[in-house]
């Protein structure tokens, strides 16, 4: 699991073997030696499960490329698959419809709603290939999430992910 970057310094955080993968791939560095003119890739688009623990890991890698690879956020290459929860398929057809909610995953289905087979989706690993190609990796058919960061967001994720309890808890309302 990815380490949480805001409760440890950055030697142990290189240390985390998701983390130095990043990093290896990106081929960039990290922290202040970070320069986005020898990144390898284009962007980088993270693929979690759209539930509460893939949300968690979009969360910690977030944080990640905002404290260690800000200027790759900066320049807008940072994205989030916009992950479904649900799926209507269509028997003996390759029509599928993908929602967050029930209702959402009705409207998209409109008048076919009734006949097709509703699955909640798992999580990425345990999906079909096709439709995991469909909802996250074609460009005409993925939702993408341009992640960005200015003075608000970046306190709002420190108010999150840091140890001050007290914080998050005025943050969400507690």
């Amino acid at each position: 699991k990815v380490v949480n970057v805001l409760r440890t310094d950055l030697s142990d955080a290189l240390a985390n073997k998701e983390i130095a993968n990043i990093v290896t791939a990106i081929g960039a560095g990290v922290g202040p030696a970070f320069d986005l003119k020898k990144c390898r890739v284009g962007r980088v688009i993270l693929l979690t499960d759209a539930d509460v623990d893939g949300q968690h890991i979009a969360s910690l890698l977030t944080t990640f490329f905002v404290e260690h690879m800000r200027p790759l956020v900066e320049d807008g290459r940072l994205f989030l698959v916009d992950s479904p929860l649900f799926q209507a398929s269509v028997p003996n057809s390759h029509t599928r419809y993908y929602a967050h909610t029930l209702d959402d995953l009705k409207l998209r289905a409109g008048k076919t709603f009734g006949k097709c087979d509703i699955s909640r989706l798992k999580g990425h690993g345990e999906a079909n290939p096709e439709a995991v190609a469909e909802y996250a990796m074609r460009p005409g058919s993925r939702k993408l999430i341009s992640v960005t960061v200015d003075a608000a967001s970046k306190a709002k994720l420190h108010a999150i992910m840091a140890d001050d309890v007290t914080a998050r808890k005025k943050l969400l309302g507690f």
